[in-house]
């Protein structure tokens, strides 16, 4: 077998500089610690909570993790994210864009309770803010689409790659 299809190989992450929107907790937490494990040179944990981002690159290592507070919905934010990482390293390898959230909460029953009506769930869908549905497609698709263009638009002629893990 070719080497380069070995494990250590294709997920070798040493030496890297990423990007991990919603890094400060969660599964984006699991992945920066990942990739700090494996020798990223830098990751940029992106997330609107300071205060959770902060304690993650504390417990992480400050060497290598860097907290950057922003908005990942807002152009504004992500240009200025994406300004601090090119003055501070000049490129990115990787972006997950891993922020997202959960959005208008679905009709759902107890177990051993009746399916919901048509009507039901009419009245319960009719409650939900058109903003909230708004807001879910701002951070989760959005978001994702200008992270892209701004975040990655400053590592032309290195190598990079985008993982994209929001729903």
């Amino acid at each position: 077998m070719a080497s380069n299809l070995t494990v250590t190989s294709l997920f070798n992450v040493n030496g890297i500089v990423a990007v991990v929107t919603g890094g400060g907790s969660g599964i984006g937490l699991m992945i920066t610690k990942a990739l700090v494990a494996n020798g990223a040179h830098k990751v940029y944990i992106v997330g609107r909570r300071k205060e959770t981002l902060e304690e993650a690159a504390r417990a992480i290592s400050l060497d290598v993790v860097i907290p950057m507070p922003g908005d990942v919905a807002s152009r504004e934010s992500l240009l200025e994210l994406a300004e601090q990482v090119r003055s501070d390293v000049g490129y990115v390898n990787l972006v997950v864009a891993n922020a997202g959230i959960m959005g208008p909460r679905p009709l759902k029953t107890a177990p051993g309770e009746p399916t919901p009506t048509i009507s039901e769930y009419r009245a319960h869908a009719l409650k939900t803010p058109m903003e909230d549905f708004t807001q879910t497609y701002a951070v989760n698709t959005t978001g994702v689409y200008y992270k892209l263009g701004y975040i990655v638009s400053g590592s032309i002629g290195f190598p990079a790659a985008v993982i994209n893990t929001t729903h």
